[in-house]
């Protein structure tokens, strides 16, 4: 059972006059006063209650449904919470029905169906709100369900159901925030990369010139070289970082992105120690943004599935940027474009060669400590994947290409 913890009582109209009050400090400061940041805290961790027995009920349920269900819980950062009363001034406090939430992810549509119809016969829904053909914007592919709480009946949890590919590409727009210093998820307008995030959401049904265009984007603003550096710097980093965490005694984590895009990972035992480092953390490192959330038998994988802008050590992204630079290639060398041709070759043999210095760093770690292989085990699958993906890209390991086309694309690639 999870750690539950007893933490004062706040009424809806305390609730409702507190963000009354912080969202007329805001006006003036970045952040409230600590007497209505400690008030915050309070009315925070009053939900813990609440999304612990969801989350216990929601687990049971999804596993029963897809063993290889991602299901995780948090409750709503105080950054988070104050961006909302800022950008939303007609909101009570009380009237955010997301400040505690539980997430599941299956990696088959298949079973949101299931999922939805279990979970809206075992809670009070309140509402609900279907996104699952929708394909852009931060709610994209999902379904979130409104539930009264089985303790406190006055209190709301939101439950999200996504698939792990939906998750993903929703995860790409906070990845870019934190990157680029935007503000998309928050709804601030950035043309160009509103236009990329929405090429690459229609990319099966992408022309070449609409992929031209993405990657015209990529080139200007540099996202994948951007995106690349911060996740190398902080894949090897949070690796080594895993082996000192100690999940399945700890599963209560902090993870926090600093200013200079660097990730950290720090595990608790309880929810009670997990959320008072966070408050402190939160209140001395204000310029970082920092979550605390709990999952159910965590490893490295799921919590990098779940949290990938969080973490910034990878995204699907970067294999997308292959498929769609190796297809325009492909069209140019069909028309023998010398000139594109140049281009995407050059292109692709950069990321070809970033990728593969990464897996040599990781060879030669997982070299130097391979009398202790239990505890790399993890980390090997992870490497057999990424050798898997890098193999995609070579033209002659794709069937669509035939042989003769194959000989003439791998020659203009490599100058054989």
């Amino acid at each position: 059972m999870l750690h539950i913890a007893i933490y004062l009582r706040m009424t809806k109209s305390q609730a409702n006059k507190l963000g009354k009050l912080i969202r007329e400090e805001l006006k003036h400061s970045e952040t409230p006063s600590n007497t209505l940041l400690n008030n915050l805290q309070i009315y925070r961790t009053s939900f813990q209650n609440d999304v612990s027995e969801v989350f216990e009920n929601i687990s049971n349920i999804a596993k029963s449904i897809r063993k290889d269900s991602i299901i995780c819980f948090r409750i709503k950062g105080i950054e988070s919470i104050l961006s909302k009363i800022k950008r939303k001034p007609a909101l009570d406090l009380d009237a955010m029905e997301d400040i505690a939430g539980c997430r599941i992810l299956v990696h088959h549509s298949s079973a949101i169906k299931k999922l939805i119809d279990t979970l809206t016969s075992t809670f009070k829904v309140k509402h609900a709100n279907d996104c699952l053909k929708k394909n852009k914007g931060v709610d994209a592919g999902g379904y979130f369900i409104y539930i009264e709480s089985p303790v406190n009946t006055d209190k709301i949890i939101e439950i999200q159901i996504k698939t792990v590919q939906n998750h993903k590409w929703v995860s790409l727009i906070e990845i870019i925030d934190t990157v680029f210093n935007t503000n998309i998820k928050e709804e601030q307008k950035q043309p160009d990369f509103e236009n990329f995030l929405s090429l690459l959401a229609d990319k099966p049904h992408l022309s070449i010139s609409q992929k031209e265009q993405l990657i015209e984007i990529d080139s200007k603003y540099e996202i994948y070289k951007k995106l690349n550096d911060v996740f190398i710097k902080n894949y090897m980093k949070l690796r080594n970082d895993w082996l000192s965490v100690n999940p399945h005694e700890n599963p209560y984590f902090i993870l926090e992105v600093d200013p200079n895009k660097t990730s950290h990972i720090k595990s608790y035992q309880n929810y009670e120690l997990a959320e008072k480092a966070y408050f402190n953390m939160f209140k001395e490192h204000i310029d970082s943004r920092v979550v605390l959330t709990h999952i159910e038998k965590p490893n490295f994988k799921k919590l990098s599935v779940a949290y990938k802008s969080s973490l910034l050590i990878k995204h699907d992204y970067m294999n997308d940027w292959d498929t769609i630079t190796s297809d325009i290639l492909e069209y140019y060398v069909e028309k023998d474009d010398n000139t594109k041709i140049t281009f995407y070759k050059d292109y692709i043999q950069k990321n070809l060669s970033f990728q593969i210095n990464l897996l040599n760093s990781e060879f030669k770690v997982l070299n130097k400590n391979k009398i202790d292989y239990s505890e790399y085990e993890e980390w090997f699958y992870d490497l057999e994947e990424k050798l898997l993906e890098i193999q995609k890209i070579v033209p002659q390991e794709r069937p669509e290409i035939k042989e003769d086309k194959k000989r003439n694309f791998w020659s203009k690639m490599f100058g054989e």
